[in-house]
């Protein structure tokens, strides 16, 4: 329907969102063709063999959520997310929901309709400028405001998940249920968005039920991600009764994980976010977080999956660049060494 239609969804989305597409030379298949990006290919640098380097591959996943009408240090968190993106291979960067607040006390303007449109519109403004590749609806979009929720999200630029919303009323839509994601080196992702909320006219399923309906995508995909906003304990909960995930990239509950976790061998990550408070107080100072999560595949195996938030000001954003490659190079080098020392990385995965 043209409600589900929102930014580009008539086509396979390549690793990079269509603003960062020229830099980096992407196809229409999704595949990189910058000779600066095959020669930045994870492994050949770090001292490895020369066939663990040619079967070894690389995915970042940056993730933040929460925004609830903050965009801060806008500049200096577009500078991170383009260095990685000019950086690394394969690169997808997803949102856990909640970009708007959905409570009029909550606004700064309290009970003004033009208000709750003028912030909604500035952050999905500066979420398309940074160029996201897939969002999951949080509670506040799915508790929509007249038709201004459904007009603005219209205009993102990415990917809208939902795969247990179902909306039947012309003010809301029901939202993509999954998007595919593919490497440059042939390796699929499969990223399942799953929500929490209420609305007039819109129906949450059981997001177990509506897991399991979709496990056919673990089946058809190197690496399954759920992009989830139903909070911490919602995430460890489905990570312990479906070791079938490979991760879980989460918002809801403002959890910041510095570190992700793992629950029965199912990585969990969560970047914490913003509040939102009576009187719609706003933290402009608040550095943003930018979470990071690094996977490493070889001969089509994952051998490391990690991750890390980094915070980003406006006046550090130089340092956090350089802190992220330590960090993304520090764990590829230690699979190389591991491979030096001839033991296989395979057989003795680095997980979260």
């Amino acid at each position: 329907s043209p409600d589900s239609n929102l930014g580009r969804r008539d086509m396979l989305l390549p690793l990079a969102s269509a603003a960062l597409a020229p830099w980096l030379g992407w196809n229409t298949e999704g595949r990189a063709e910058s000779d600066a990006d095959a020669a930045a290919t994870p492994g050949g640098k770090d001292g490895g063999s020369k066939e663990d380097a040619e079967s070894r591959v690389e995915i970042v996943l940056l993730h933040d959520n929460d925004q609830h009408f903050h965009y801060n240090h806008a500049d200096a968190f577009r500078r991170a997310v383009r260095h990685v993106r000019e950086t690394r291979r394969n690169v997808v960067h997803l949102n856990g929901g909640d970009i708007v607040v959905r409570h009029p006390q909550r606004w700064a303007d309290s009970e003004s309709l033009e208000y709750y449109e003028r912030m909604a519109s500035f952050v999905i403004d500066e979420m398309n400028q940074t160029g996201y590749d897939a969002m999951v609806l949080g509670n506040h979009e799915i508790d929509y405001r007249e038709d201004i929720t459904l007009r603005q999200l219209r205009r993102a630029q990415f990917p809208i998940l939902g795969a247990n919303v179902v909306s039947e009323t012309p003010r809301f839509f029901t939202p993509d249920k999954n998007q595919r994601f593919e490497t440059a080196e042939g390796l699929a992702i499969n990223v399942l968005g799953l929500s929490t909320g209420s609305a007039e006219g819109v129906t949450v399923r059981d997001r177990r039920e509506t897991l399991r309906e979709h496990l056919h995508l673990r089946e058809e995909c190197d690496l399954f991600v759920l992009l989830t906003h139903i909070g911490y304990r919602a995430d460890r909960q489905i990570a312990d009764e479906f070791p079938e995930v490979d991760l879980i990239v989460g918002g809801h509950s403002h959890t910041l994980l510095p570190d992700a976790e793992s629950s029965n061998g199912v990585g969990i990550a969560q970047a914490g976010g913003f509040p939102h408070v009576l009187g719609g107080q706003l933290y402009p100072e608040r550095p943003a977080q930018l979470g990071v999560v690094q996977i490493v595949f070889e001969s089509r195996k994952p051998v490391l999956k990690h991750g890390r938030v980094f915070a980003v000001d406006s006046e550090n954003d130089a340092k956090v660049r350089t802190e992220i490659d330590t960090w993304l190079d520090r764990s590829l080098t230690k699979i190389a060494s591991t491979d030096t020392a001839g033991s296989a990385s395979a057989s003795r995965p680095l997980l979260v």
